[in-house]
């Protein structure tokens, strides 16, 4: 845990040195929550959320497009907890950030949505606390 700790705090000093070095031009580092307004304090449940009747980008819609991933609808209660069930260390399955991660950073990430529209921030799914440097999930109640 301690690893994760160090790691999670040199990611932040390094992204934020470059996003205050306007002689290089590099854009101001966007971590919500630190240096702009946290709008997604929910993590998933705050992105993935129902627009219109044909566009529902809630979690369990997404799913439904995943070949043989059950319904979750009636069992998770609460986002990314209900989901760490199955995606868990040491199971027949992948873990939740391998997955998590896969989606939100995948092979193609100029077309991805999580990066070009919501800045592909770690701090719009994680929250770190400056004090103690460790990295948490933001959580959120299920939205469906």
């Amino acid at each position: 845990m301690k690893t994760v700790r160090v790691i999670a705090l040199l990611a932040f000093v390094a992204l934020a040195v470059l996003g205050v070095s306007a002689a290089d031009k590099v854009p101001p580092a966007y971590l919500p929550g630190l240096l702009q307004a946290d709008t997604l304090p929910n993590g998933c449940v705050s992105c993935h959320v129902k627009v219109a009747a044909d566009k529902d980008y809630t979690v369990v819609a997404e799913l439904k497009k995943v070949k043989g991933h059950p319904d979750i609808s009636k069992v998770v209660k609460s986002v990314p907890d209900g989901c760490i069930m199955c995606h868990k260390a040491g199971a027949k399955i992948a873990t939740l950030g391998a997955v998590v991660h896969q989606v939100h950073f995948g092979p193609d990430t100029a077309k991805n949505v999580f990066v070009s529209t919501y800045g592909g921030s770690c701090l719009n799914c994680h929250k770190l606390d400056l004090k103690s440097g460790e990295m948490s999930f933001k959580k959120g109640p299920a939205n469906w």
